[in-house]
């Protein structure tokens, strides 16, 4: 019987020690878990912070582009309103014969 109880003792012992291993492995599973949890909050946050950038980066270049392109349409609408303005300007004696002689040819005919 003492072999039995020295065999018994020999399993129990063995199985405190794959107790103690097992809650071991898991307290190392839980910190391996953390630290994932923790890198994975660092990544998403990282990943956010070049988001940002990259649209931060990408509305300046768009904002610059718009800037430019505005710049560009209004010289072009001061040169047409200048050629406008010249065209009328050439135009403007005639105009201003034809409505003389038009209230001149008024005035005559109001007088008969």
């Amino acid at each position: 019987m003492a072999e039995t109880k020295s065999l018994l003792r020999q399993i129990r012992d063995k199985e405190t020690d794959l107790n103690l291993e097992l809650d071991r492995a898991a307290r190392e599973s839980e910190g391996i878990i953390e630290a994932a949890k923790k890198d994975a909050v660092a990544i998403v946050r990282s990943a956010e912070i070049d988001g940002d950038a990259a649209a931060a980066d990408h509305t300046r270049k768009e904002r610059e582009a718009l800037e430019g392109e505005l710049a560009e349409l209004q010289a072009r609408g001061l040169i047409d309103a200048a050629a406008v303005r010249k065209r009328a300007e050439g135009r403007m004696a005639r105009a201003v014969e034809k409505i003389v002689d038009a209230v001149a040819l008024r005035n005559t005919e109001a007088s008969r």
